[in-house]
């Protein structure tokens, strides 16, 4: 996206159901458009939870665009490349440079970045570009004839839009299909941990996960684990993705230490050390939904982004980076509105933009969660010897270094989507 944002010679009010990192986002690019945006939360406080998030080329791009892409970078760790290794012991079976590899091939960096850091990097970001944020206001459905988001409190928020940002369990998404729609479970879940970085130098055989920043990955039967540096020196990520024991109902638990003792008892010394100084940690259970046959209202005054309308599961680090390319397609339109009058053709514009991109994400993180947890076989042995021996080609078992996926999953331009989708009406 090209850097900057022109005002609109409309000005609209939008309003947006969510204050996580899509929502802020939009409501950022809307916002320098020059719209009037109100951003509806549920929760009583700016706050987000996690630990490290993943902020490939074609997130940090739209950042760029956005004005935030150097806050974002000062808080980050650039990782240098990214190595998968066997889960037996510890051999490296891929690499993929990213550092400077991603900014020299796609003009914008690979980052890693702790959540809350990012998240309130956007809040920031957000409220100086004159973004209203109203907190302690869940949604309980949209009024799609007025337009109006319908809060739990019986007020209603008006607009000439309203873009539903509000998540895994949308009432947004809800009220577009005019029923309960709960996430669906992938069959996994992930316990998520943070380490102090000093800890780790302590060991000699762990200290070079820490003095060359990179993110690394082993794959192993029916579970994964994910490492890499945060805050720049001070703390370090760590996922153990591993078969989903939740009951039914429960979509988080504080786990049993002993349970990933004995889930990495056949694994390689250094996860071994790494787990050996977990102290505590939850496991979250990891979800999509089904897809939806469409995100925009007919009346044409609603669509929805991020985990609302296209939730992944986090094998390609790739839910928040499409959050993000939503925003960045968004404002990119709301860049040329001209009259109310096209707001309804936009938002389909949008949808077309969007849709058949995110449902392959979504596709494709699902189908990479099965190759990185192949159990001990035939069909593992096959799939690292082609990492091993093979030159990177379009299927690679790394779906990082496959060229082809590479470059159209970190290459998306969200603007030259737009010039595309819009054609001759593009002229600003």
């Amino acid at each position: 996206m090209k850097e900057g944002i022109l005002k609109s010679s409309l000005k609209l009010r939008v309003v947006i159901a969510g204050a996580g990192l899509g929502g802020l986002a939009a409501g950022i690019g809307i916002a320098k458009a020059g719209h009037e945006v109100e951003i509806v939360e549920q929760s009583s406080s700016l706050k987000e939870v996690g630990a490290g998030i993943q902020v490939p080329p074609n997130s940090t791009s739209v950042l760029r665009a956005l004005g935030v892409l150097s806050e974002v970078e000062k808080a980050s760790v650039k990782p240098y490349g990214m190595s998968i290794y066997s889960y037996r012991d510890g051999s490296t079976l891929s690499t993929q440079p990213l550092h400077p590899y991603c900014r020299e091939t796609y003009n914008a960096p690979y980052l890693l970045i702790h959540r809350a850091d990012f998240h309130a990097i956007l809040v920031s970001a957000a409220l100086a570009a004159g973004v209203t944020i109203r907190l302690k206001s869940p949604v309980k459905s949209v009024d799609f004839a007025r337009p109006a988001l319908l809060l739990e409190n019986g007020e209603e928020v008006l607009g000439d839009v309203i873009l539903g940002a509000d998540g895994l369990r949308s009432r947004c998404r809800e009220a577009l299909l005019g029923r309960k729609d709960p996430p669906v479970p992938c069959g996994s879940l992930a316990y998520r941990i943070t380490l102090n970085e000093e800890s780790l130098r302590g060991h000699e055989d762990l200290r070079s996960l820490v003095d060359y920043p990179e993110f690394h990955s082993w794959m192993g039967p029916d579970s994964h684990v994910v490492f890499y540096p945060l805050r720049t020196g001070q703390l370090c990520n760590l996922v153990l993705v591993a078969p989903d024991n939740l009951p039914k109902f429960e979509d988080s638990a504080a786990a049993n230490l002993a349970e990933i003792t004995d889930l990495m008892k056949n694994w390689e010394p250094r996860i071994h050390k790494l787990m050996g100084m977990v102290t505590s940690t939850t496991k979250w259970r990891l979800q999509d939904n089904v897809e939806l046959d469409r995100w925009t209202s007919d009346q044409g005054t609603f669509t929805m982004l991020g985990d609302a309308c296209h939730a992944t599961v986090p094998y390609l680090a790739q839910g928040a980076a499409q959050a993000i390319e939503d925003a960045g397609t968004l404002t990119a339109l709301f860049e040329r509105l001209k009259a109310k009058e096209e707001i309804p053709s936009v938002l389909k514009k949008y949808e077309n933009i969007r849709k058949a991109r995110t449902t392959r994400v979504v596709k494709e993180s699902a189908e990479y969660r099965l190759l990185s947890h192949l159990p001990d076989g035939p069909e593992q042995r096959v799939r690292d010897a082609r990492m091993l021996n093979d030159e990177p080609f379009e299927g690679f078992p790394n779906r990082w270094a496959d060229p082809v996926f590479q470059k159209w999953l970190w290459g998306h331009d969200a603007e030259e989507a737009v010039v595309l989708e819009m054609g001759n009406e593009i002229k600003v």
